[in-house]
């Protein structure tokens, strides 16, 4: 056996000399290895010092990446993946941020944008599963379209319990996997527990007042807006809400007094709302002096002049509405809002021919806009010109086969011309798609107990038809309850063909009474005089008898003074 001892004393120094400097050597050479990423991790140290773009950013990430690949010593390992995983969140923060800050993404590089960002969050779990900025950030990304809701839902618990001693933040965090849950106990019970942990959470108290409105509980949607208020007293959203949710309770003029409030916080958004609620009163003039007052903060609003000139046609001050209409297509002449609105005002001038000219240039240059030609079918009706419209309705129909609304508005124009069994096949189709049209059933259910023609009439069927009409209408539509009234008198029931004639007739006189404008009350007189006409024959058990056949306006209708349109 081999010992040092038993050596010469020369030999044996010898020997413990190579053994010591074989011993330096090994240790020299993992130490080498285990610092050899500390150049690199110096440089990451020092750019992120100065790093201001993403660029500098992604440079740090890559040193980083690079000196743990490389060796570290143990503690400054650690820093290395501490200080990875804060540069991959603050790239993800930058680029979440600006995705984010769209509440619809329209820039088209969002989505690999996301991408990007997600993916560094990812990897910089990896390093360090601490942060609950990073999974609050991750869970927002993934609930935007296309995102992956159970992963979201993931990261949203991972932050609330990362914030257990952030209130703020936790609350946050429970809105958000509220905002994730798709039961609406669990939304509810993640809301309320929001708002206990955080009762400032501003936000907490407005996603309850909103899911108490969503389930038809305004009392305390009302409650939770109060309450909000009493935290941010200019918050116009929930002014907003909470003047909507008084107008619902018939509560006008604590409704009118939050629209007030809002004026006087931020005009720009309170004059324009306040405005509709005018309209919606029927007071045109108050209507149009607060959208002076916008457009005079914000000149450029052109939705507030197409609005206002919309007033102003309303209140048939109609050279008014031609001058906003001229401005707004000085500005821009392809706005074809305003070509339609100029075309409504030249209808409620009695110029039908040029409104229908202005609309048939407008449809031409959009045969795709349905909207535009729903509206010029009715101008033709209106002008006299039913034929036409059976016409332009066929057109869109070989196009939009079984197309309820222009089947309806065809239906209409055959009334309109006697065709009663064309009519009868239209509405039927038509209400296979749409069953609950109060307007369809009660034109079919008109025809079927009013029609000239014995083999269409069908009293019975007429009936049920009238009867669903007034279940959707609550009985409270003077038209509908006359035409109800008409099966009754097409069966021979004559108590119940009075009785509900003279409901429409009450009702019909309500609304005359109500009519704000010259034109209402007049339209709303000869439709008492019509009802009372009904309601006569009844008393003499006289079933009601009509049909329709307009002499069709064949005068030529020129575009642009030019040749006759076709």
């Amino acid at each position: 056996m081999f010992c040092a001892e038993h050596l010469p004393m020369p030999q044996r120094f010898l020997l413990l000399g190579v053994i010591a400097f074989l011993f330096t050597e090994a240790s020299l050479t993992v130490l080498q290895a285990e610092t050899k990423g500390q150049e690199d991790l110096d440089q990451a140290i020092e750019l992120q010092l100065t790093a201001r773009t993403p660029a500098d950013l992604e440079r740090v990430s890559a040193l980083c990446e690079s000196a743990i690949k490389k060796g570290l010593e143990k503690d400054n390992e650690t820093f290395a993946k501490q200080l990875l995983a804060s540069t991959l969140f603050q790239i993800s923060r930058r680029l979440g941020t600006a995705v984010l800050a769209q509440q619809q993404p329209r820039n088209p590089r969002w989505q690999a944008m996301r991408k990007k960002a997600l993916e560094n969050l990812t990897k910089g779990f990896s390093y360090d599963k601490t942060s609950g900025d990073a999974y609050t950030l991750f869970a927002r990304l993934h609930s935007l379209p296309g995102g992956n809701k159970e992963k979201a839902l993931e990261a949203a618990n991972q932050s609330i319990d990362l914030f257990a001693e952030d209130n703020r933040k936790k609350a946050d965090a429970l809105l958000l996997r509220a905002g994730l849950q798709s039961d609406k106990q669990k939304q509810l019970a993640d809301v309320d527990k929001a708002i206990e942990t955080d009762p400032e959470n501003v936000s907490g108290w407005q996603l309850r007042a909103i899911y108490y409105f969503q389930n038809n509980d305004i009392p305390k949607g009302i409650t939770n807006l109060e309450k909000v208020l009493e935290l941010d007293p200019k918050n116009v959203t929930a002014l907003q809400q909470l003047a909507t949710a008084y107008f619902s309770t018939e509560k006008e003029e604590q409704g009118r007094e939050k629209l007030d409030q809002i004026v006087e916080i931020q005009p720009a958004i309170g004059y324009p709302l306040r405005s509709r609620y005018f309209q919606s009163q029927g007071n045109l003039t108050k209507a149009i002096d607060d959208l002076d007052a916008a457009i005079d903060l914000n000149p450029q609003r052109l939705d507030l002049v197409l609005m206002r000139a919309d007033l102003y046609r309303r209140d048939r001050a109609f050279n008014k509405a031609r001058n906003d209409v001229s401005r707004l297509l000085n500005r821009n002449p392809d706005l074809w809002q305003a070509r339609y609105l100029r075309s409504q005002i030249l209808a409620d001038e009695g110029k039908l021919p040029e409104a229908i000219s202005e609309m048939l240039s407008l449809v031409r240059g959009q045969t795709q806009n349905l909207s535009l030609r729903a509206e010029l079918i009715q101008l033709y009706v209106r002008d006299n010109r039913p034929r036409k419209a059976v016409q332009e309705c066929t057109k869109v129909l070989n196009s939009q086969a079984g197309h309820p609304t222009f089947l309806s508005m065809r239906a209409t124009a055959y009334i309109n011309i006697g065709k009663h069994a064309l009519a009868i096949k239209d509405y039927d189709i038509a209400l296979e798609k749409v069953p609950d049209s109060e307007h369809m059933l009660n034109n079919l259910s008109w025809i079927l107990s009013t029609s000239k023609d014995d083999t269409l009439r069908d009293g019975k069927r007429a009936l049920e038809l009238g009867k669903r009409a007034c279940e959707i209408t609550n009985y409270k539509a003077a038209y509908i309850l006359s035409t109800y009234a008409a099966g009754f008198a097409e069966l021979g029931d004559w108590e119940n063909a009075t009785k509900w004639s003279s409901k429409a007739v009450e009702l019909s006189r309500q609304d005359l009474a109500n009519a704000s404008t010259p034109d209402d009350k007049k339209k709303q007189k000869e439709t008492v005089d019509h009802l009372e006409q009904e309601l006569e024959s009844y008393k003499q058990k006289k079933p009601w008898r009509e049909r329709q056949e307009t002499k069709e306006n064949t005068t030529p209708i020129r575009i642009g003074g030019g040749n006759p349109a076709t």
